[in-house]
């Protein structure tokens, strides 16, 4: 069986369709705190890149899509549905509550009311804080280094097991392709360089894209 085989279904309130010739849908999975991989969908490569961005950022506890909606009032003052697109739940107990939208229509005057009137709505109910995520928020470099992390999220504990016994022997900063060569690992031990990196230990310089010439060090690098 597949370690991701047997993962727990989305929790979305509002089904995404599996296809659409518009917009870039899909499904994956991340790993949750108890250890198993939950499911959750996404309605554009937007809300795909914050998605990553929120699940591997420091202090990760949980993100659920396609809240319940929250009832909101519009310009015309009509009442209607509103489907917050993510809540991020962070170890410290803070619910952000998450509206991604391309930066030009979210700059417009309509949709900069609605969120007033959603987060009158869903604060402190649904979320502690509401914030809209534009393009412009998606660092390239966070991003690159949260596809890595996504890729390598599962296991492998002999390999991971070895990764970790010949880190307790780093000494000096060095590049993970001379690491992995000189532990006599090999190039297969890659991802599980990654996933310790994740975990904190290796630390790599600050602002970097993760591949196999970054310099790891068992301390900060500064």
């Amino acid at each position: 069986m597949n370690y991701d085989d047997n993962y727990r279904p989305s929790r979305g309130h509002r089904k995404i369709v599996k296809r659409s010739p518009y917009h870039w849908v899909g499904q994956t999975t991340f790993t949750a705190a108890d250890g198993r991989q939950q499911a959750f969908g996404f309605g554009s490569y937007l809300e795909y890149q914050t998605s990553l961005c929120c699940i591997y950022r420091p202090g990760f506890l949980d993100l659920e899509e396609q809240l319940a909606p929250v009832l909101v009032r519009k310009l015309s003052g009509a009442t209607a549905p509103h489907w917050l697109d993510f809540r991020l739940t962070l170890k410290s107990g803070k619910r952000i509550a998450l509206a991604v939208k391309p930066k030009k229509f979210a700059e417009r005057y309509e949709f900069r009311a609605e969120m007033l009137a959603v987060a009158d709505a869903a604060i402190p109910a649904v979320a502690d804080e509401l914030c809209v995520v534009t393009e412009q928020n998606i660092d390239p470099i966070e991003f690159h280094n949260a596809k890595l992390f996504h890729s390598a999220r599962f296991p492998e504990p002999v390999m991971d097991e070895a990764v970790a016994e010949a880190l307790k022997s780093l000494r000096t900063p060095t590049m993970i392709r001379q690491f992995l060569a000189e532990s006599g690992i090999g190039p297969a031990g890659f991802y599980s360089v990654v996933r310790a990196i994740h975990k904190g230990l290796p630390k790599v310089a600050s602002n970097e894209r993760i591949g196999a010439a970054t310099v790891i060090s068992g301390k900060a690098i500064h």
